[in-house]
């Protein structure tokens, strides 16, 4: 039998917190070995609703990039933008959801 490892940071060191859910105790990372993506990705910043505050969007970009305030702002005034490159695909659902909380769309492509 193949010995579990993380998807994201590759660790052997993984132990089960809930049927059927692992946790990594090297990276943090949570998920289900049957459902456990492999491979890196690129989230992009697809477009903000009209009408929503661009200041959420630009928090969650640099909380996510730590790049600087005109950096973060200029990547989410000129969409679509790659706000990370080449990331396991954990963390790229974890940026992914808090621009999606920020009231921005995102999405992630195979890198």
């Amino acid at each position: 039998m193949e010995k579990l490892q993380c998807p994201s940071c590759g660790s052997p060191d993984v132990q089960q917190v809930g049927y059927p859910e692992y946790k990594c105790t090297h990276c943090g990372t949570r998920f289900i070995p049957d459902q456990a993506p492999s491979g890196f990705v690129d989230v992009v910043l697809v477009g903000i609703p009209p009408g929503k505050d661009e200041i959420d969007a630009i928090k969650a970009v640099r909380q996510a990039t730590y790049l600087g305030l005109a950096e973060a702002k200029r990547a989410v005034e000129n969409l679509p933008a790659v706000v990370k490159q080449n990331v396991p695909v954990a963390e790229g659902e974890r940026i992914k959801a808090a621009l999606e909380k920020a009231g921005a769309t995102a999405s992630l492509k195979p890198a």
